[in-house]
């Protein structure tokens, strides 16, 4: 057998995975060691430990001796212990029967063998490879995208293997939601998955000289075509009929004299099929009329992606990724958690159930309605621009209410 690891897939063991014996109650030690040394077989012994599994002398002999006919060039390695040192694989302790590589003292629970090699996991762009510890050029530390704990090199984890891309997670965090993975059995797929975004422009019918779509057929509006206009002939209060937000150039426009239908040329480009973060299940863009968002629950009508079949989400929320890395109004880093239970910070309701962004660092948490308000605004009661916050460090008793209601409001908010 080629002891050699493979270099273009570092993490990866090449080697014979053993299977580690616990330890037996008779016949004694000394007698089955000395017969082994006396067996052409390498054998190591590790401090003993007392156990209820019993095998015989035989029952070893034979295993080694399968071993060494059927592994050529692998050193068998015999263990008379119970393994409670960490398990290289998921970096938990465990007394447990083991597989161990005697050429590289990589230590597998049973159950971890059968690990999936390749997943594609909803919160990254590619394919994440199972790896048994990190390469050399990966040595220095990382944090687990998903719980942001130190990833040890040693262990093992799932990583992207895109070249210049560093995002790597815990197995136990990557694994723990089946919603959020799919097990890919060809490397080949791992391509075809990355491209199976679509686009919501059915056919382009004419195109101008810089080569941009000037008359296009578009799946929320299908029968008749949209035309390109890079400026306004004459001023509209008319709304985009994808974000509902006012028109603006560029934008596409019926073509039909007595159809107002438009949309900014950003909204009709968003992708008809893509992959959102929240599910591995693919999100579907459809055109809706008014209900409420499933994620921020706020009013809206237009364009919905349906993430999951379940899930109606407003195109604001589907732009917002899963790691807020700058947040306005406070310092840290904020990650979304499916499990988050703690009160928002933004309206002091507790999250939803579909869990919450969370600091790290702190107990500071926002939901979706909140993460996504705008960060200052315009009100007729005043004629300054309001900026949001999520605390008032002001003691004054009068800001204990709110200037618009009238209503007491909590300082910490």
């Amino acid at each position: 057998m080629n002891s050699k690891k493979d270099s273009t897939a570092p993490g990866v063991i090449n080697h014979c995975l053993i299977l580690s014996i616990s330890v037996f109650t008779a016949p004694p030690l000394f007698s089955i060691r000395n017969a082994l040394m006396s067996y052409p077989v390498t054998f190591s012994t590790l401090p003993i430990s007392y156990t209820r599994f019993s095998l015989s002398l035989k029952r070893i002999l034979s295993f080694a001796s399968y071993a060494r006919s059927n592994i050529p060039d692998t050193f068998i390695l015999v263990l008379f212990a119970l393994l409670t040192s960490g398990l290289n694989v998921l970096g938990q302790e465990g007394k447990y029967v083991s597989y161990i590589c005697s050429t590289c003292w990589v230590i597998v629970h049973k159950d971890c063998t059968k690990l999936p090699r390749i997943i594609k996991f909803s919160r990254h762009a590619h394919c994440l490879f199972h790896k048994y510890f990190l390469a050399k050029q990966e040595l220095t530390r990382q944090d687990c995208k998903i719980c942001f704990e130190q990833v040890k090199v040693e262990r093992g984890s799932y990583s992207c293997v895109k070249s210049g891309c560093n995002y790597v997670v815990h197995v136990n965090c990557a694994l723990e939601d089946k919603d959020l993975y799919e097990v890919i059995e060809q490397e080949s797929q791992c391509e075809e998955l990355c491209a199976a975004t679509q686009s919501s422009i059915i056919r382009v019918i004419e195109v101008n000289e810089d080569g941009e779509a000037t008359k296009i057929e578009h799946s929320s509006h299908e029968g008749h075509c949209l035309l390109l206009a890079n400026k306004m002939e004459k001023e509209t209060d008319g709304k985009c009929d994808g974000c509902i937000l006012p028109v603006s150039t560029p934008l596409y426009y019926c073509s039909e004299s007595d159809c107002h239908f438009c949309l900014h040329k950003n909204c009709a480009e968003f992708p008809r099929i893509k992959q959102h973060w929240f599910s591995k299940s693919n999100a579907t863009l459809e055109p809706k009329g008014a209900q409420k968002c499933a994620f921020c629950r706020r009013e809206w009508s237009g364009f919905f992606y349906e993430i999951a079949e379940h899930y109606d989400v407003c195109l604001w929320c589907t732009e917002v990724a899963d790691i807020i890395e700058y947040c306005e109004g406070h310092q840290h880093l904020l990650i979304f958690d499916f499990k988050c239970k703690e009160r928002c910070n933004g309206c002091g309701s507790p999250s939803g159930r579909y869990g919450a962004f969370r600091c790290k660092k702190c107990s500071f948490a926002l939901d979706f309605a909140c993460l996504t308000l705008p960060h200052s605004a315009l009100h007729k009661c005043d004629q300054h621009m309001l900026y949001l916050t999520y605390h008032d460090d002001n003691d004054y008793k009068k800001h204990d209410y709110c200037d618009i209601c009238e209503g007491k409001r909590d300082p910490s908010l």
